[in-house]
């Protein structure tokens, strides 16, 4: 590792003492921390700043102790470096773009061992088991798996035949027969795909792709809060289907296998870029994106609201809140919205993200007249 210089230990004590004004005055970071994530986890922008220092001359941006100390927190959370500098991406640390397609780098490349050994046979593509009865053409579609995994190049004619081969009923019955070398061979084959997207992406589109996922599970984690909540979900079917989408989302985010909800944000990044590869897609999520903003706001607004009140009042903030209000006994109601007048006024900005809820959650909508005209 190289040295330290001088302008590592400034670096190092202007990002302690932020850490101090942050309220972690137990924690440090060393100079030597700082060589070590300038030159392991390339976490600082180099491109055009001047070298800095004496003798061996080093390049740093103006934020690095903001950078350092953030990073600093980040592993108190997170050990792994490799893993920090996602997890630390996710939280909206402008990290290095080399420093991040190297992380996602070797976060992919970690999972390939696990498939590697499961298809070490004599014939590779001999243990790649497809679902279904044996078809002509089976072998051209093992081999163009077992040649995308290991990553050797597929020529568009076995494209062809793998998305000809695949059946979506056949596929999802034998996944859900349990594992096999065939869901572990398209599952690595994903995996294989996502990683050469993240590495070959730049910060900005990684930005847009972190920014657009958190809005887009930000709104179906929040509609299956609310639902787990209030108790009901209703019976349209793109109210179920997003609270089942929300939680399989915290499910997921939630799995051993990932150590922290950011880092399960940052993995379906490369994801969200493959798919807004299509023509005209990018601008369409960027629109979406921006109004999920708006109703995530009110969501989380109504289930603060929700959770404030008794839980047999809870009902009052569903979906049919109209016919629950009025079911409510002539005193109860009157009790109810008293409480909800008390509730308004103490939270302004919350009230504001439900009044500004527009027609895509127009529920929330009714409920925030209901209040202003009762409050």
């Amino acid at each position: 590792m190289a040295g330290v210089t001088e302008i590592e230990e400034q670096i190092a004590r202007k990002a302690t003492d932020i850490l101090t004004l942050l309220g972690h005055p137990e924690l440090e970071v060393s100079p030597r921390q700082v060589v070590r994530w300038r030159v392991e986890a390339n976490i600082f922008d180099l491109q055009g700043f001047q070298p800095v220092g004496r003798g061996n001359r080093r390049y740093y941006p103006a934020n690095a102790p903001t950078i350092a100390a953030q990073f600093r927190l980040v592993l108190c959370d997170v050990r792994d470096l490799e893993e920090a500098v996602l997890v630390a991406f996710a939280r909206g640390i402008p990290i290095a773009e080399f420093g991040l397609q190297k992380a996602y780098e070797h976060w992919f490349r970690s999972f390939q061992p696990l498939v590697a050994r499961a298809q070490r046979p004599t014939k590779r593509s001999e243990r790649i088991l497809l679902p279904g009865p044996r078809r002509p053409g089976d072998d051209i579609v093992r081999y163009a798996i077992a040649n995308a995994v290991l990553d050797k190049g597929v020529q568009e004619y076995e494209v062809e035949s793998v998305i000809e081969r695949l059946d979506l009923d056949e596929v999802l019955a034998a996944v859900d027969e349990g594992p096999s070398y065939f869901a572990k061979a398209v599952s690595n084959l994903a995996f294989s795909v996502l990683r050469k997207t993240s590495c070959r992406a730049t910060r900005a589109d990684l930005e847009w792709g972190r920014d657009t996922s958190r809005a887009l599970f930000g709104f179906v984690i929040a509609v299956a809060d609310r639902f787990s909540v209030t108790g009901t979900e209703g019976a349209e079917p793109f109210h179920l289907a997003f609270g089942a989408l929300g939680r399989n989302a915290k499910k997921m985010f939630g799995s051993r296998a990932l150590p922290s909800p950011e880092l399960g944000l940052a993995v379906v990044v490369p994801a969200m870029l493959v798919f807004a590869s299509v023509p005209g897609m990018r601008r369409h999520l960027t629109r979406v994106a921006e109004a999920l903003n708006v109703q995530t706001a009110a969501l989380e607004a109504v289930r603060h609201a929700a959770e404030s009140v008794p839980e047999r009042w809870r009902g009052c903030f569903s979906m049919n809140f109209s016919s629950v209000i009025a079911g409510l006994p002539e005193a109860e109601r009157e009790e109810f919205f008293a409480d909800m007048r008390a509730w308004w006024d103490a939270h302004p900005e919350e009230r504001a993200a439900i009044v500004a809820s527009d027609g895509a959650a127009r529920e929330l909508h009714g409920l925030a007249r209901e209040l202003e005209e009762r409050t």
